[in-house]
């Protein structure tokens, strides 16, 4: 076992790996969640039988209950814990194709490749292979290989396999965002996806595939960076050439097995033989009735050897026995290869055969097929229907139907159609197939033609579904957005490369919000100030209030509320100017919270944000519409008014559970928690934060449950419930320490020191509020910083420090004032009287 697994955090693993909540688990042994929580933070162990009903629960074979329960108990030293999901050997677990990083399921049957795959997988299961690449040429079978591989090692990888296809990322600095994407990033609250990666994957025993890694070996180092920070990750990589880091071993994949070329061999000697399987296989797929027969048996051992046994060459012949014998296709491969034999002296022969492989079957098609087969080279990760309709007959030169020149493509094996996760059609190349099309495309001068016609259909694409973005089908056009990403960023670049700023413009503003939605927001901040700093003459009006409104957004994330007051009343005049109710609502939904947080005055934020809310609804943003009224409800609250408050967050909570919102309906019923506490009705505000915590608890949101554990951990203190209210902040800073929020985890460290006062730890109080003390001013987070005083100055006054009690209040009182803070206020003047209120909590706003 790897060294610093222990057992709580194998059952946490296991856990959330058969997708268990700590409540329903605890349901499921008969005991209580808090019970659950101490065994998977290590505090308690487990008794005999509940440890018994773990393993049944958790999955652990039967015979190896009994040594579950003794790891469980002490009994057994935690090395014992890999050998829990050892079973008998089973078939490989091919999950279905989705946006979810699972490894795909090979649609053909792996040839020629039994001992090298079995020996991988034994290599890959040693403590000392951190990170393996399978080595070779274009069309050598890497791929096939390494998804074979994952589908072997599934259940022999405690939390699975991660697979990450990087054929379409160009830029380096962007395949640690597509691993984190895969992985959840887009639902945390971390600003980094390598920081993201680190936290996610550090206790976790995972096989991560990365697939077609030689276009982006700048990656080498971060890539290599997650093994030291996470000590049971495995990495297996696919690449013509070698990543070149420390850990790295390496498995040259060889060409299929040839037959013997020296003398002619028998139908049942040849069969015997991979490559000639593989053809034989191949050319059945196509054509049911194809047999290898003293006739053509010759002609097939030399079809072979001429294309070096290099899979994908191979497969491209035997596509072709529909139409040719395997002596025909003998004869035309021979004068091909002969007269191509000079045209490409540079590259590697295995590359040379390939390359003319795909150009033999390149010839065969008509002119419309290869006009389209070439157009199709520019699109990333593949082309819907309707893209391949724009781009690919845009120019008017294509004489023949779309879908018939498509299909007679996925015939001759140089295009592959997939049904997506939402069942479209995707038409996709391998990056050899591809290389071979944009090869083409320069050789005729359409490269730029295309490349322009492949970037207005896109930002045609992102500006026409934007709005479908917040819409009742927002989830499936995420995923829509999604599959497009690489061909937006495509688009993005050849934009600011040809100095096009209008498309530039267009597509930022038009993806503003699905950066934002994906938690990509290095890369929203990337583009949307390039389009900002283009001449603004040259940018449609909409787009550039757009792309002006998203980057005030981004600044009232990030707490930059000046920037972002300035950015929402310049976006907010242009697009009332304009007309654009849409950006004009959103606008005023951001300058909701300045008015709120920067200037204290609730009254104008709550109008602001109804005004919003209103607008919103109109222009027909569903999901702005609902979190606009959630944060009426949040501002009504921190101002004591519940009354004005709930019926917004009531209305906000039946338009969740009506747009199957599961995200914003914990939102809403954490908000009704605060509101009813602030009624008076300690009960129901109870009842309503565990409903929110049992919800969250079954998405993959770290975010939205370290919130709900604050809040929950704010009333409970609220109520001096103090050593739960402790568990509470502290399960809360955990979350957010693994997440790198350092701001975050201070306001949890703030309400575990008012615990730690509460309970007479008067000392290791004072000692919290100053390190978090530090952290507020480092973020200017003033209203933290004044109460972090006070509390300083409660504690000082316990201990008899007269002199710091008047110092620090005199501090507390400036800034509320600046503020004008009346509650701080008044909280400082009675303590400069000697009346003293409960220590604050600094609640995060």
């Amino acid at each position: 076992m790897q060294p610093g697994v222990s057992f709580g955090h194998w059952v946490q693993a296991r856990r959330a790996g058969l997708h268990i909540t700590q409540r329903e688990l605890a349901q499921r042994v008969f005991c209580s969640g808090i019970m659950i929580r101490k065994i998977e933070s290590d505090e308690r162990r487990p008794s005999v039988e509940i440890a018994e009903r773990l393993a049944g629960e958790l999955q652990v074979p039967a015979n190896l209950h009994a040594r579950f329960v003794k790891i469980a108990r002490g009994e057994l030293s935690l090395d014992h814990l890999s050998e829990l999901h050892t079973t008998q050997a089973a078939k490989p677990a091919w999950p279905a194709l989705s946006g979810s990083g699972r490894p795909p399921v090979p649609t053909t049957s792996l040839i020629g490749r039994t001992h090298e795959l079995a020996q991988i997988c034994e290599l890959m299961l040693r403590a000392d292979t951190r990170l393996l690449t399978l080595l070779g040429p274009p069309g050598i079978g890497k791929t096939r290989l390494a998804l074979h591989v994952a589908g072997e090692l599934q259940t022999a990888f405690l939390d699975g396999v991660t697979y990450a296809p990087l054929a379409p990322v160009r830029d380096a600095g962007l395949v640690i965002d597509a691993i984190a994407q895969l992985l959840g990033f887009a639902e945390s609250a971390f600003p980094d996806p390598l920081d993201y990666l680190r936290a996610v994957l550090h206790n976790k025993h995972r096989l991560l595939v990365l697939d077609n890694c030689e276009q982006v070996l700048a990656a080498a180092g971060p890539i290599a960076s997650l093994l030291e920070d996470a000590p049971h990750l495995t990495i297996l990589t696919t690449s013509r050439m070698p990543l070149n880091v420390s850990c790295e071993r390496l498995w040259p994949v060889q060409p299929l097995g040839l037959p013997n070329s020296e003398r002619k061999l028998p139908v049942e000697a040849a069969i015997q033989g991979a490559a000639v399987q593989l053809f034989v296989t191949r050319a059945r797929d196509v054509e049911p009735s194809f047999t290898l027969t003293a006739e053509n048996v010759a002609a097939v051992c030399e079809l072979c050897t001429r294309l070096d046994g290099l899979p994908l060459a191979i497969e491209l012949a035997a596509a072709r026995v529909r139409l040719f014998s395997p002596q025909a296709l003998l004869a035309r491969l021979s004068d091909r290869l002969s007269f191509l034999g000079g045209s490409a002296a540079d590259r590697p022969l295995r590359h040379q055969t390939l390359h003319n492989a795909i150009g033999w079957s390149f010839d065969l098609l008509s002119p419309d097929g290869q006009r389209v087969y070439r157009r199709l080279g520019i699109f990333l990760h593949g082309a819907t229907l309707e893209a391949a309709q724009a781009v690919c007959i845009s120019a008017g030169d294509v004489q023949g139907d779309l879908v018939d020149l498509l299909a007679l493509l996925v015939d001759h094996s140089l295009l592959r159609s997939e049904r997506d996760a939402g069942g479209s059609t995707r038409f996709t190349m391998l990056e050899t197939t591809r290389d071979y099309a944009l090869e083409q495309l320069a050789r005729r001068r359409e490269l730029e033609s295309t490349r322009r016609a492949h970037a207005r259909y896109f930002a045609a694409f992102a500006e026409n579904h934007a709005a479908s973005l917040h819409g009742v089908e927002r989830r499936r056009w995420l995923e829509r957005f999604e599959n497009e990403a690489d061909n937006l960023r495509a688009a993005l670049r050849w934009a600011q490369e040809t100095g096009d700023w209008a498309v530039l413009a267009r597509l930022a503003a038009a993806l503003g919000w699905f950066w934002e939605l994906q938690g990509r927001r290095q890369e929203a901040r990337t583009w949307l100030a390039a389009a900002c700093a283009a001449p603004v003459e040259q940018q449609p009006a909409l787009a550039r209030v757009r792309v002006l409104h998203m980057l005030g957004h981004i600044a009232s994330e990030e707490g930059d509320l000046e920037r972002s007051r300035q950015l929402s009343i310049e976006s907010l005049a242009m697009a009332e100017t304009l007309g654009d109710g849409w950006t004009a609502a959103l606008a005023l939904r951001d300058l909701a919270w300045v008015y709120f947080s920067a200037d204290n005055d609730g009254e104008r934020g709550i109008v602001t944000a109804i005004a919003a809310a209103q607008q919103l609804l109109a222009a027909g943003d569903l999901r702005n519409h609902l979190l606009a009224l959630l944060d009426v409800a949040l501002i009504c609250y921190y101002f004591g008014d519940a009354g004005r408050g709930a019926p917004y967050a009531q209305e906000a909570l039946r338009l969740a559970q009506e747009w199957d919102d599961a995200m914003a309906a914990c939102e809403a019923l954490s908000s009704l928690a605060l509101l009813a506490d602030t009624a008076g009705d300690y009960g129901r505000a109870l009842s309503l934060m565990e409903e929110s915590l049992a919800l969250a608890a079954q998405m993959p949101n770290g975010k939205l449950i370290a919130w709900l554990h604050y809040r929950l951990g704010f009333m409970l203190l609220d109520h001096d419930s103090v050593p739960q209210a402790a568990e509470h902040f502290a399960a809360s800073a955990r979350l957010w320490r693994e997440r790198n929020e350092l701001l975050a985890e201070a306001y949890c460290r703030s309400g575990e020191a008012n615990c730690l006062f509460r309970q007479g730890a008067i000392g290791r109080a004072r000692a919290v509020h100053l390190g978090v003390l530090d952290v507020y001013r480092r973020f200017d987070a003033q209203r933290a910083v004044a109460w972090t005083q006070w509390n300083l100055a409660r504690v000082a006054a316990v201990e008899g420090d007269g002199g710091s009690v008047e110092t620090l209040l005199q501090l507390s009182l400036a800034i509320f004032h600046e503020r004008r803070d009346e509650q701080g206020i008044a909280c400082c003047v009675a303590a400069l009287r000697g009346e003293w209120e409960p220590m604050r909590e600094p609640l995060r706003q």
